[in-house]
């Protein structure tokens, strides 16, 4: 009898030496039938991420393709953007409400304008006698040659915004100094203390398209990178209270 006991026990023993137990690390607590490392959930934790940032990704790429918001200041402003060029002319200082594709929010902005085409066109002889003298060399560049490129000059500042788009930029016929804004195609009207702009923008468009297919225009078109609100920035470590 003791020797059929001591036989049993010498065999659980060599059946215990050759199990291999792993203790859950110090402060996790053991959940039977978890599998959350397992590679399957690992893998579908990867994929899930990824789906999300994609349509993240088209989400902006959307956003970024127009220009809306009005604006509450003093001037007074009238124009038209057509791709190739624009007819403008105004001068406006005003807080703008909307967003700029991804710069959603309120900010600052000091606009000046100037592009009188097609009546530019009255002035097209003076290129002939622009050497002249002042007064038709000047008619000849801000008449004709400015007055048919149209120009434009913004500044932007004190932003309560999701993104800074730009701090200053100058448009010149279809150029823009942020290229997302080349060949914009809108309209922006100011008076009497009010007024709104709406802009679309091709370039942006091409850019939401082409990332369907994996081509990413982001660099190119100069995208600025989302930026928290200030109450969600996080706190210097001197700013941290100190824990009792």
């Amino acid at each position: 009898m003791h020797r059929n006991a001591l036989l049993c026990m010498l065999l659980a023993g060599v059946a215990f030496a050759g199990t291999r137990v792993e203790l859950p690390p110090p402060g996790k607590a053991v959940v039977p039938g978890d599998t959350s490392g397992s590679p399957f959930l690992r893998g579908m934790r990867s994929a899930g991420s990824a789906v999300l940032g994609y349509l993240g990704d088209r989400v902006v790429d959307f956003v970024d393709m127009a220009e809306v918001n009005v604006s509450f200041g003093i001037g007074a402003k009238a124009g038209i953007e057509y791709g190739l060029g624009r007819t403008t002319l105004g001068y406006v200082e005003a807080l703008r409400i909307g967003h700029d594709g991804r710069q959603v929010g309120a900010w600052a902005e000091r606009n000046a304008a100037y592009g009188i085409f097609p009546a530019s066109l009255v002035c097209a002889p003076f290129e002939v006698v622009r050497n002249a003298g002042e007064p038709w060399h000047t008619l000849a560049v801000y008449g004709f040659e400015m007055g048919s490129l149209g120009a434009e000059r913004t500044e932007r500042q004190g932003f309560a915004t999701t993104a800074i788009l730009y701090d200053k930029a100058e448009m010149v016929s279809l150029w823009h100094s942020r290229p997302g804004d080349m060949c914009s195609i809108g309209a922006d009207v100011h008076l009497l203390l009010v007024g709104g702009r709406a802009r679309f923008k091709p370039l942006e468009m091409a850019d939401f398209v082409l990332g369907f297919v994996g081509i990413n225009l982001e660099s190119w078109l100069d995208h600025p990178g989302f930026r928290p609100p200030p109450d969600m920035a996080p706190a210097l470590p001197a700013q941290r209270p100190e824990l009792r």
